[in-house]
Order: structure tokens, then C-alpha cells, then sequence
């Protein structure tokens, strides 16, 4: 449920920045107007077709429809330190990350390696991808262009993408 309604959540916003109602999108993409309220609602997901359609209408990336939020990973962090009643300071005893750095990933000056994020998200009881989202989302859009853009093969992708993950710790 919580991808559909995120995919909504996005779809919407786009439309409506593009001035858009549901029935000139859904009269563009070959489907009804209620199917995109639907879709923007959270009710259904759309096909990989579907998305395809409405990413080439809009003129954006199929990724762009699938990024869901702006929050960075020092936001995230900081929001499920602060709801499970964690101070930076018992976050950093208990990981062996410096305070001072935690502190400015926190403020998005700094970024955690993965390494730190599995140590944060084994502490926190999280999944690991609820503070690495965006490094995750960022890579795989690298994927699509170098696939979809540049239409390299699998093996030179593979290669400029673990040589990025390096590059960023990941």
C-alpha cells in the first residue's frame, strides 16, 4: 500500500505542475480519468507500461515518478533517532561513529558509508534502506540512463556503477 500511495503522491504532483487534469492524462495515456485518479490515490499501481506512457507524456524519467521524497538521509536519520528517544550521543557510543560526524550528517553536511548504515540500522532495529533511499534511487537512475540513454551493455553498466558505489563508499 504505502508504494502505491507514494507513486500517487508523485503522479500527482507532476500533473499538476504540468497544469494537467485527470482526463487530458488519462486521454494521452490510453486510459480513463478515474484510473488515474485511482492510480494518484493510492487505490491501484500502474502497469510498467502504464508508467512508461505517462513518464514519455510528462517528459520525465519513469524514476522521476518513483522518487518519493525529498527528505535526506540525515533527515531521516535524525527523525528515527528522535522517535525511538535516542540522543546522537548514545547513537554514537553504541555504533562507534563519531558524534561530531553524526551530527553533520544529520545536517546534511556529511554522508554515512554503508557500513555506518548498517551499523546505525542494526542499533535503530530499522531496515537499512530507510537511511540509504536516496543513494539507492541515485544509482539505480544511473542504471536506467546508461541502459535507456547511452544504451550500454549490462557489463559496462555493472562497471561505471560499482566504480560510483566505491567512489561514495557504497
Amino acid at each position: 500500500m504505502k508504494v502505491k500511495i507514494l507513486v500517487g503522491e508523485r503522479l500527482n504532483k507532476i500533473r499538476k505542475e504540468r497544469n494537467l487534469t485527470l482526463r487530458e492524462l488519462g486521454n494521452a495515456v490510453g486510459v480513463s480519468a478515474s484510473h488515474i485518479g485511482q492510480i494518484e490515490k493510492g487505490v491501484t499501481n500502474p502497469s510498467i507500461e502504464l508508467l512508461a506512457k505517462i513518464a514519455e507524456f510528462l517528459k520525465v524519467h519513469p524514476c522521476d515518478l518513483l522518487l518519493t521524497t525529498n527528505i535526506s538521509m540525515g533527515e531521516r536519520l535524525r527523525g528515527i533517532r528522535e522517535e525511538k528517544g535516542i540522543d546522537l550521543e548514545e547513537l554514537s557510543k553504541a555504533t562507534g561513529i563519531a558524534y561530531f560526524k553524526l551530527g553533520e550528517v544529520e545536517i546534511g553536511n556529511e554522508r554515512l558509508s554503508k557500513e555506518e548504515c548498517d551499523k546505525i540500522s542494526e542499533f535503530l532495529d530499522i531496515d537499512q534502506n530507510q537511511l540509504s533511499f536516496d543513494i539507492e534511487v541515485n544509482l539505480n537512475h544511473i542504471r536506467f540512463i546508461c541502459h535507456d540513454v547511452f544504451q550500454l551493455e549490462e557489463d559496462s553498466i555493472h562497471l561505471i556503477v560499482d566504480y560510483l558505489a566505491k567512489k561514495i563508499n557504497w
